[in-house]
């Protein structure tokens, strides 16, 4: 108990300095998405995944910390029916600046999984175009199904907080 009590304070203070620069950032970037807009994501909370990451979803962003990275994820729109968002990279982020993302999830055995899918559109709508990015495969998510060619493992999320 102690230990999922350091853990989740840690994840909070992370999520919050990330807030903080999320805040500032933001204000200083002209976006074509700036949040969703009264829709909600299914899948929005706390979360670490597999690989020592930490993740916050929300309404306005996906919010990732991993091996010393931030990254801001503006989001655009959701279909929790089909479980997947579209996002447009930060500005400020260390890899494809201002271009779109799709972030997919599914649940394996009760667990949770994600795969960032698309992450390099021109345009929240040809990420969205599963005729040119097809859908990663869910199907064995420990150890292949996501990227172009399915040779990624996706990554799981374990709840912190919703």
């Amino acid at each position: 108990m102690h230990n999922r009590l350091v853990a989740k304070a840690l994840a909070l203070s992370l999520v919050s300095i990330g807030i903080m620069s999320f805040s500032k950032a933001s204000a200083q970037e002209t976006l074509a998405c700036q949040g969703l807009d009264g829709e909600s994501v299914d899948i929005a909370a706390l979360y670490v995944d597999n690989f020592a990451g930490w993740h916050s979803v929300g309404e306005e962003a996906w919010l990732s910390f991993t091996s010393g990275s931030q990254l801001i994820f503006h989001l655009c729109s959701v279909d929790n029916n089909n479980s997947y968002l579209i996002a447009q990279n930060s500005l400020g982020n260390n890899f494809n600046p201002g271009l779109f993302s799709r972030f997919e999830w599914s649940e394996s055995n009760g667990q949770l999984f994600y795969c960032q899918q698309v992450y390099n559109s021109g345009s929240a709508s040809e990420a969205e175009d599963f005729s040119v990015h097809p859908a990663a495969d869910s199907s064995d998510p420990n150890d292949s199904g996501c990227g172009a060619n399915g040779q990624f493992p996706w990554s799981q999320l374990v709840t912190i907080q919703r």
